[in-house]
């Protein structure tokens, strides 16, 4: 009997110890399976994660480009600092409606104005990048700009912290690097965006290689802009929709609008590419030009005589085609014949036009000088002005003769309504008043303050012929000679003895008394 107690004792110790070891080994193998099980989800979770990176990376890169290419459009290619770009907003030029390309040239003054015939304005425009010109530029490129802000708005749209739900750690290893490539048809960003995946104890390492092709022609309408812009530095081009939109302008006619929506103080000019939107919007680029002041050509004094017609013509124009009215007013005279006639009054003119504000025929009483100033006037209120002499005066001639009620000038056979000889010789500025003259005829005259000649007197003879000439009534003789007609021989005069009675001899002798 006690032998069979052990037995069983033994038997009952053999099968606990089985039991515990299936036991081990089944709790064994469930820890394994979980472990594999773990794994598999961690590798679908990396996966998933992964893709799910994968969709934002490329969604926020779309974002980020086309948000980059908007406000480069709106503000005619700058993005500045404060906006995420490089541009210093302090040092270039703009409003609430954009940049402005051109610029009024504060030291272009009038009346010397403009300081460069061939250019009015100041240009304030960034190049395309870097390697397109050779010079330095005083603002950043536009594809340095695209860049930098892209890059900068790409940041902003990955929300890391949103996979930590997941159980997905994501470390970024330094800051996401876009870089962009223009075509003709075609503006490309590259990303590259370095990042660590942490699932649990696993980690992996992975740098996104991105693209993202916007559709956006930047490079073309970019450089249609440009083109234009330079080109309305010079005071000559016309901005309008006529001209600008001309295939060599504008290469893109049949897809790119060109608009300018004007301003008393600045214009808007917009490109607009009717085959892209971004959005709801199609893409457009925009920039201001500043309002500059009209240009009036330069005016030469004048100098007229009495009799002549005085017609003075103003060429206006305004580079940025605004409406000009044009005034003048005379500010200073000095004339010798009494009050001035007529009266100058003020006009309206469009830019281009030759415009006639002075026309009056000058008679005696205008004779003097007279100064008028010009002003030319936009609509901004900006102007441009010249002052201009002009001279009224009598033409003097040492030949006249009286013919009828006329005075002839005996070279040229002009016949005036006052006396030439009358005139002051110099400057004929003013009648010389009671002065004596002598016609070519030898009859002779007092000048009066209007140029007519009063006391007129017949011609006297003078002693002046030489031999051969033809001896003329007119000739003075001393009392004992008289004129003589015929020709005068060589060594004679035109004037010979008088003719007197015969004197009887006188009485010599006795008787006489």
């Amino acid at each position: 009997m006690k032998k069979r107690a052990q037995l069983s004792i033994f038997v009952i110790i053999g099968i606990v110890i089985l039991a515990s070891f299936m036991l081990v080994v089944f709790l064994s193998s469930s820890v394994g399976k979980d472990k594999i099980q773990q794994q598999i989800a961690s590798i679908s979770k990396q996966k998933n994660a992964l893709a799910s990176i994968n969709s934002n990376e490329q969604s926020c890169l779309k974002y980020a480009a086309d948000s980059a290419l908007t406000l480069a459009g709106k503000q005619g290619g700058f993005i500045f600092n404060f906006q995420g770009g490089l541009a210093d907003s302090s040092k270039v030029s703009q409003n609430e409606k954009g940049v402005y390309w051109i610029l009024r040239d504060a030291l272009d003054n009038p009346p010397e104005y403009p300081r460069y015939p061939n250019f009015v304005g100041i240009p304030q425009i960034s190049v395309l990048k870097k390697e397109s010109t050779g010079l330095p530029s005083r603002y950043p490129a536009v594809k340095d700009e695209l860049e930098k802000y892209s890059a900068y708005q790409f940041g902003q749209c990955m929300n890391l912290s949103q996979f930590e739900a997941l159980g997905v750690e994501i470390q970024q290893l330094s800051n996401p690097s876009i870089t962009v490539a223009f075509g003709e048809s075609d503006t490309i960003f590259y990303l590259t965006y370095p990042i660590k995946i942490t699932i649990g104890s696993s980690s992996q390492k992975k740098t996104t290689a991105q693209s993202y092709s916007s559709g956006v022609r930047f490079l073309s309408i970019y450089t249609i802009a440009k083109n234009l812009a330079y080109d309305d530095l010079n005071p000559n081009f016309m901005f309008t929709p006529e001209i600008v939109n001309q295939q060599r302008y504008n290469p893109l006619k049949a897809d790119v609008a060109i608009t300018v929506s004007p301003g008393p103080d600045y214009d808007i000019i917009t490109l607009t590419d009717a085959k892209k939107k971004i959005g709801q919007d199609y893409y457009h680029l925009v920039f201001l030009r500043q309002n500059r002041n009209p240009i009036l050509r330069r005016i030469q004094d004048i100098t007229v005589n009495i009799l002549d017609n005085i017609n003075i013509t103003a060429d206006v124009t305004d580079p940025d085609e605004d409406k000009v009215a044009i005034s003048v007013n005379k500010t200073k005279e000095q004339f010798y014949g009494g009050e001035l006639r007529h009266t100058i009054g003020s006009m309206d003119s469009h830019s281009g036009d030759f415009s006639r504000f002075l026309n009056f025929k000058a008679e005696a009483k205008d004779i003097g000088y007279y100064t008028y100033n010009i002003t030319a006037t936009d609509e901004g209120n900006l102007k441009d002005w010249q002052e201009i002499r002009v001279f009224v005066k009598c033409e003097y001639k040492a030949n006249v003769k009286m013919e009828g009620a006329q005075w002839k000038d005996s070279d040229s056979g002009r016949t005036f309504s006052y006396n030439p000889l009358c005139c002051e010789k110099d400057y004929g500025l003013k009648f010389n008043n009671g002065t004596r003259v002598t016609l070519s005829d030898g009859s002779t005259c007092t000048c009066n303050e209007n140029g007519g000649c009063e006391g007129m007197m017949p011609p006297t003879y003078t002693c002046t012929e030489k031999a051969g000439q033809t001896c003329e009534a007119g000739t003075t003789c001393p009392a004992d000679k008289e004129p003589g007609t015929g020709t005068c021989e060589s060594g004679e005069t035109c004037c010979k003895q008088l003719e007197r009675e015969p004197r009887e001899p006188p009485c010599v002798g006795p008787g006489c008394a």
